[in-house]
Order: C-alpha cells, then structure tokens, then sequence
C-alpha cells in the first residue's frame, strides 16, 4: 500500500500508554482554551473531542487520525448546514442527512473511526439546531485546532518507540513455538491417538501460533509507524533492524512447525500408521529442534551450531535407514518430516539455503501445507 492509503487508514489504538493520556489531557485542554478565545458566544466542544481522537501512541499514527477527522468533519458540517439551509429541521431531512452522511462515508478512503466521523458530524450540527453559516465556520476551525493540538502535544516530548511491545510479542511467539514443537514430539512419540476426535491435540495449538504472529506484526507496525517523523528513532535504527530480521525469522519457523504438525497428525496419529520413520526417532528429532531453538533465539547462532551439527546428524541417520525401505510412499512422507526438521535447524543457525532465503522471504509451500493441515 502506498503512503498515502497508510496514512489515510490509520485507525484509532486505544490508550496504550501515561504519556498518551498526558499528551491528549495538553492537546483537549489547550484546544478548548484557543477555540473559546476565538469565539466566546458558542460552545467549542468540537476543537477538545477532536484532539482526543486523533493523539495516538506515534506522530505518524496521530497525522493519519487528524486528516481523517477533520476532512470528514469539515464534510459533514457543510452537508448538515447544507441541508438545514434548504429544508429545514424535521424528521424526514434528519433521516435524509444521516443517509447522504453514510453513502458519502462509506465511499472515502478512511478507516472506519473517520468515515464514521462524517455522520456524527452531520447528527450533531442538525441536532443543536438551525445556525448561522458563520457558526458552522467556527465549528470547523475547532477541528483544525483540535487536530493541530494533537499533532503539537506528540512532539512535547517525542514518545518513545515501543520497543519493548515488539520484543515481548516475540519472546511470547519464541516461547509457544517450543512449547509447540516438544508437545509435538512427546505426543507422536506416545503413540497413536485414541482420543474419539482421531487427531493429535498439537494440531490445534499449532494453528494458535497465527495470533503469536499476528501479534509480531502489530508490534512491528507500531514501531515503524512510531519511528516517522519521531526525532528519537535515530537512536535506535539497528535495535530496529534487528527485530525486524527476528520478526522474519520467527515467521519462517512458525511456518515450517504448522506444517510439520500437519504432516506428522497425518502420518501418526491413526492407529494403524505405517509411517517409514519410526515415531520414537520422529519425537526424538523434534525435542531436538525445540532444543535447538530455544538456544539459537536466546544466545544467536553461534552458540547454537552444536546442537545444529548434531541434530543433523540425526537426521541423516534416520535418512539413510529409510532408504534402503521398499514402500516408496511411506519413505517419500517420512522423508518430508525430516526435510522440514532440516529447514528448522538451517533457519537456527543462518545456513544459507534453508536459513536466510526462508527468513527473507517466507516459504509458501509450508504456509500452504500448514493452512491445509
């Protein structure tokens, strides 16, 4: 999406920190201050709930809200103004103005906070009554104040860039996936299932780790949205690097788990499996990619080589005895298992062929299987 469609879709996140209620307290009280000095014969209630709305948690969320409220506010008090001249106030052109208001709205390239704020403005104007053209004016030179104030309190000072959201969605997403991939491998290697549902219950969880993702990608967003027109995000351009390569990389792990459950719940969880790879060496394989994992995400990749070399070599071991099987079948399915065992440890230690090329650019193929698994 181009820059302009990001900023215009800007959607209001709540108050998520003190200095977000402290920054919007300054923006509505300074607001109501200007506006009231401009014109003291009418109530300046649209400059102070503007400058709530549009102080967000970034300067460049806060300038998207603000173009949004005040264009569709501008919008709505001209067509509620517009109406009122002509036909009056009564019920028919109160319904007549809100039903222009909604088709006008829902045509303007805003989220949904700001194509509502047209009807609302359109409500309010025809509610208080018939006015003077130039007290609709003043209505909206109070949302220009207001957006303005909201705009001014984000640099008084700079928020901080939410870092810390951004790194605690990734522990939390690093923590399910080894949760993930040692429930995998204790289940399979317990046995088929006999549960009266004929899956394993990692299947399920492993479609959980898209709301760990999805959480990345929130945070993710926040950052770089926090660091546009912010003077304090020079100070942090590698932090920032950083975990958006660890965002990639995480996602490219999440992908090849999700496919993996689906292919090991396939392949183990009937009663009557004939899997080529025996399970106890499937579920000795997995505890060891959850091992591997955890300590490539907490100490990096060199330390993690090891336990890569080693997992490795398992996996090599358990190739070499299904290839000397007959069942072509079976073989080419458990040998899908250890591929994707042998993506997971070349993501953990930057291997250039599974490692990098999957953390750049994801790997559609796993996406699919884990989707269909």
């Amino acid at each position: 999406m181009n820059p302009t469609g990001t900023v215009l879709q800007q959607r209001n996140r709540g108050l998520l920190t003190l200095g977000q209620v402290a920054r919007a307290t300054v923006a509505a009280t300074g607001s109501y201050v200007v506006a009231s000095a401009l014109d003291s014969s009418a109530i300046p209630i649209f400059a102070p709930i503007t400058a709530l709305m549009v102080v967000q948690p970034s300067a460049y969320a806060t300038f998207g809200v603000a173009i949004q409220r005040i264009a569709a506010t501008i919008g709505g008090v001209l067509l509620a103004a517009a109406i009122v001249t002509v036909l009056g106030i009564n019920w028919w052109s109160f319904g007549l103005a809100v039903l222009l208001a909604l088709l006008i709205a829902r045509r303007l390239p805003f989220a949904t906070g700001g194509q509502m704020q047209l009807p609302v403005a359109v409500v309010f104007v025809v509610a208080v009554g018939g006015t003077a053209w130039s007290a609709d004016l003043m209505r909206i030179v109070d949302v220009v104040i207001g957006g303005a104030a909201g705009l001014i309190a984000l640099s008084l000072p700079p928020p901080r860039l939410p870092l810390a959201r951004s790194q605690q969605a990734q522990d939390d997403c690093a923590t399910a996936l080894a949760v993930q991939l040692r429930a995998m491998a204790t289940q399979v290697g317990a046995g088929p299932v006999v549960n009266g549902e004929g899956r394993y219950p990692f299947l399920s969880t492993s479609r959980d780790l898209r709301r760990n993702l999805l959480a990345i990608t929130d945070a993710d967003e926040q950052v770089e949205q926090g660091r546009r027109f912010n003077p304090r995000a020079s100070r942090h351009v590698a932090e920032c690097a950083a975990l958006a390569r660890r965002s990639r990389w995480l996602s490219a792990i999440s992908l090849q788990v999700r496919a993996l459950a689906g292919v090991l719940d396939r392949l183990y969880a009937p009663a009557d499996s004939q899997a080529a790879l025996d399970r106890k060496d499937a579920g000795a394989l997995l505890m060891g990619c959850a091992d591997l994992f955890e300590v490539a995400y907490r100490s990096g990749e060199a330390a993690a080589q090891p336990q890569a070399d080693a997992l490795t070599g398992q996996v090599r071991t358990c190739a070499t005895r299904l290839a000397t099987g007959e069942e072509v079948a079976e073989i080419l399915d458990s040998m899908g298992v250890l591929g994707r065992v042998h993506m997971i440890s070349g993501l953990c230690v930057g291997d250039p062929v599974h490692g990098e090329a999957l953390a750049e650019d994801g790997d559609p193929d796993g996406r699919e299987q884990a989707d269909r698994g």
